[in-house]
């Protein structure tokens, strides 16, 4: 369930699943019914070298820090783990289920987003709690994007209900927010709303990325891309494209590359947002962002196929949907 991080020979990964195993609505949820562990790969052959037993879903993925693995499972728990044999150093009960929001780490802070209660949080190599920025508990989305991270600049999304007195649930009509919080210390800088549209059943949240002084992300609810200032919060540029935009940008030359959950596949202009050009797939991109490697994009589909598309071939495309291009 989470990506794979290599240290040396062992290839660390997590197992469980989506499913719910308690749940209310805006106090508490725990994630993972089946076999949820964190496992030690051999890069050799693939065979474990040793595993830990995790009470919740081991779906987001950790980190590894000075030879030290941390995890937060499905059940709210964090754990400091010897990355090479995976030996127990200590847990902590950080109050809040995360589902996809990797920790992210930056200048010894450990940063992470959770669920009910809905918060952000920040915390050092002894699991010990730095700050905390809680938001409404009748939203949602908080653990579903990771977290992006530049300077002083903690960014990620959510969802709220257009009712802002209703809980923001799936196949309501809703809003998504774009925030940023200030590194050091947890206070908000900036909250801007996106466009409304009805809340998905999944990842309720688009990954954000961030370049330089600006913000790209998409929505999770409706076919829009967007940039924003990373200091206010501003909003330079939005774009319509094919369909809702959960997984993140990859941006190189100027130019920013995505997929979205219709099939398509866009090059825009980074500055303006302008459509460079757009290719068009029988497939759907999520949440699995794609990534650049020798002027291709290489991203995976919702068909389970995965396509390694020429940068210059996207460029060149024009398969605009018939909606056309609105800005």
């Amino acid at each position: 369930m989470t990506q794979p991080l290599r240290v040396d020979g062992t290839i660390i990964i997590g197992t469980g699943n989506a499913q719910v195993v308690g749940y209310r609505a805006t106090q508490y949820i725990v994630l993972g019914t089946g076999n949820n562990e964190i496992v030690g790969l051999s890069k050799m052959d693939g065979n474990a070298i040793w595993s830990l037993g995790l009470p919740g879903t081991g779906m987001p993925t950790g980190i590894v820090v000075d030879g030290t693995y941390y995890h937060i499972d499905g059940s709210g728990l964090l754990f400091a783990l010897d990355a090479h044999n995976g030996g127990y150093i200590w847990r902590k009960d950080v109050q809040s289920t995360v589902f996809m929001s990797a920790i992210n780490y930056s200048h010894g802070y450990f940063i992470a987003a959770g669920n009910w209660p809905n918060r952000v949080f920040a915390f050092d190599a002894d699991g010990r709690e730095l700050w905390s920025h809680s938001f409404n508990s009748l939203d949602s989305g908080f653990s579903d994007a990771p977290l992006a991270i530049a300077g002083n600049y903690v960014v990620s999304d959510y969802v709220s209900n257009a009712d802002p007195k209703k809980f923001a649930d799936d196949l309501q009509p809703g809003v998504e927010h774009v925030y940023a919080l200030r590194r050091d210390n947890g206070q908000l800088i900036w909250d801007e709303a996106l466009e409304g549209g009805i809340v998905p059943p999944y990842n309720m949240s688009s990954i954000p990325v961030i370049d330089g002084d600006t913000v790209v992300v998409g929505s999770a609810l409706t076919p829009y891309e967007h940039a924003f200032d990373l200091r206010t919060g501003r909003l330079l540029w939005q774009t319509r494209v094919g369909g809702p935009v959960k997984g993140a940008a990859s941006i190189v030359g100027g130019v920013v590359y995505l997929g979205d959950l219709k099939g398509y596949l866009w090059a825009l202009d980074e500055r303006a947002g302008s459509p460079i050009g757009a290719k068009h797939f029988a497939d759907g991109f999520n949440v699995g962002s794609g990534v650049i490697a020798r002027d291709s994009l290489i991203i995976g589909g919702t068909s389970g196929k995965i396509y390694a598309i020429p940068l210059a071939e996207i460029r060149g495309a024009r398969d605009y949907p018939q909606t056309g291009v609105l800005r």
